[in-house]
């Protein structure tokens, strides 16, 4: 069965260096969330891995996993549930097996770190397998577990358009408007806007019954007329942290109802503030 491949392009750019979620402290990672040895460099490099839908060698001997979970993730009751559901998936669906370390030399060593990643296949020793706490649902350890026996992506396989098709229609090609009265733009559109300190957009916005509180996050830029309208038009609001990663800081945006900066600056909803929440109620499993 074809899979349909959703995508929405909503980009609103800025440079910043405000409070993120961040999504690992290591950039150098295979297709976002792989972990590789210095061998599987050089395999990579060599093309051995092209277009293949898992490793050919380094399997954990008899379908066994040996796995280790950290104090960091086993003293947080959800962390350990969606370890344990992914696990008992596996076991439910497919011939692998885990078995909790004793005293073996190769295992996976599940601990809490910045993002969601892991090591491919069994490297012979310790290994890591990294869960921040955006990634405690028991479909990113499915993946990342997946990872861990040999699996690379679906969607990196030669044969992925035989399974997955993109639904050009999906695609959002516009968003938002550039002038009120108006409709919206048919072409995407995106400003490059710093985040603008609270006291001054406390001073700049001092609209009347309208108060800026700290769950709101200020962008524009001063003396210039470019910035979100008001409504929802600003679109997301994301800035790139240290290591070149594009974080989701704004959803949403208020503005000018003339779209000017100079009269108002652009006011998201600060996502830092709102996402133990949005995990607790609106994350889902799968």
């Amino acid at each position: 069965m074809a899979h349909a491949l959703v995508l929405l392009l909503l980009i609103h750019a800025g440079l910043c260096s405000v409070e993120e979620n961040l999504l690992d402290e290591d950039s150098d990672l295979f297709q976002g969330d792989i972990k590789l040895t210095v061998d599987q460099k050089l395999e990579l490099l060599s093309g051995s891995w092209s277009g293949k839908s898992s490793i050919t060698a380094n399997f954990w001997p008899g379908g066994v996993l040996v796995y280790h979970i950290t104090p960091s993730l086993a003293k947080d009751m959800k962390a350990l549930y969606a370890i344990l559901r992914a696990m008992k998936e596996f076991e439910q669906k497919t011939c692998i097996r885990f078995k909790r370390r004793t005293n073996e030399d190769a295992y996976v060593s599940l601990f809490r770190g910045g993002g969601c990643w892991s090591h491919i296949g069994r490297t012979g020793s310790k290994q890591l397998l990294s869960l921040a706490p955006h990634c405690w649902r028991s479909g990113v350890v499915v993946h990342e577990i997946a990872h861990s026996l040999g699996c690379f992506h679906e969607h990196s396989r030669l044969d992925r358009d035989k399974y997955v098709s993109i639904k050009w229609r999906n695609i959002m090609e516009g968003w938002g408007k550039i002038k009120h009265p108006g409709s919206s733009h048919p072409i995407l559109q995106q400003a490059n806007m710093s985040p603008i300190k609270q006291a001054d957009c406390k001073i700049n916005n001092n609209i009347p019954g309208v108060q800026i509180t700290p769950e709101m996050l200020c962008a524009g830029r001063p003396g210039s007329n470019l910035s979100g309208c008001h409504g929802d038009s600003g679109g997301p609001y994301v800035c790139q942290n240290d290591f070149g990663r594009w974080v989701l800081q704004g959803a949403v945006s208020w503005g000018s109802g003339t779209c000017d900066a100079k009269r108002i600056f652009t006011v998201f909803a600060r996502v830092a503030r709102f996402r133990t929440w949005m995990d607790m109620y609106i994350g889902c499993e799968y």
